[in-house]
Parts: structure tokens; sequence; C-alpha cells
């Protein structure tokens, strides 16, 4: 089967929005998806702009934090630590890469080191494309041209 990413994307965002209603119904609220964004990489804002519209677009609530490039790993982790304990927070995407302000040899230290505190309940990898295959879609077989 050949698929139209376009209308791949439509379809999922249309089936996104029904279970957000349905978990606005259930649950009084809608998900709320918080991004953090640390420095000023003009493809990392460009891509946070885009999820933050998707996210607004199937009913998300959406938050984007923004710290400068300076900020420490600690503040970092900190933050993720204080958005982990609030139950009104359902998904948190660290937008990678983070700027890099040690060695080139600490760099994937740090992001992984960062990844991994969001618990897996939370993470919002779920952006991802293998998500909506394996998640949304789990019996469909695709070829993706």
């Amino acid at each position: 089967m050949i698929i139209s990413g376009t209308e791949l994307a439509k379809e999922t965002k249309q089936d996104v929005a029904r279970r957000v209603a349905e978990a606005k119904e259930k649950y009084g609220r809608a998900p709320h998806l918080v991004v953090i964004l640390v420095g000023e990489d003009p493809a990392s804002q460009s891509y946070v702009k885009g999820k933050s519209r998707d996210a607004e677009e199937v009913g998300f609530k959406n938050t984007t934090i923004v710290r400068p490039a300076e900020t420490s790993e600690k503040e970092i982790l900190d933050l993720i630590a204080e958005l982990n304990a609030d139950n009104e927070v359902d998904g948190i995407l660290v937008q990678l890469p983070l700027p890099h302000q040690r060695r080139p040899r600490d760099r994937g230290h740090s992001q992984r080191k960062g990844c991994r505190r969001v618990p897996p309940g939370q993470c919002s990898i779920a952006l991802a494309e293998t998500f909506m295959h394996t998640s949304l879609h789990p019996k469909r077989d695709y070829q993706i041209s």
C-alpha cells in the first residue's frame, strides 16, 4: 500500500482530536503538553512552533517553556522534576539538541540524562512517526513513499 503523508497526517489529527474530546469529557480537562526549549536554535524553534500548533489544533493544552542557552544542566533537570510532579502535566517534550556548554564528548551524555528524567508515561516522543504507526494503527502495513 502506498500512502499519502498529507492524508495520513490529516486522518491522524482527526483521530487524536476525537480522542482528546473524549478525554476532556471523561476527565474534565484537555491533556497538557509542556515543551522545554533551551537556547535559540532556529530549527528547534520552528519545530516547537509546529508541534505547538499541532497540539492546539487537536485540543491539547500546550505550554512552551523557553530557557536561555546558558541554562545549566541542573536547572533543566530540576525543571523536568518539577513538571513530573505536576499532576496537570500529561506530556513533556524536551527539544533536542540541547545547547552544549561542555566539551563535545559530554554532549550526548547530557541529552540522555535529561531524557531519562522524563518518565515513559509522560514522554512525548509520541509525536514521532514511530508512535503514530505503532500506536494509532498497530495492524496496518505501511509503505512510505
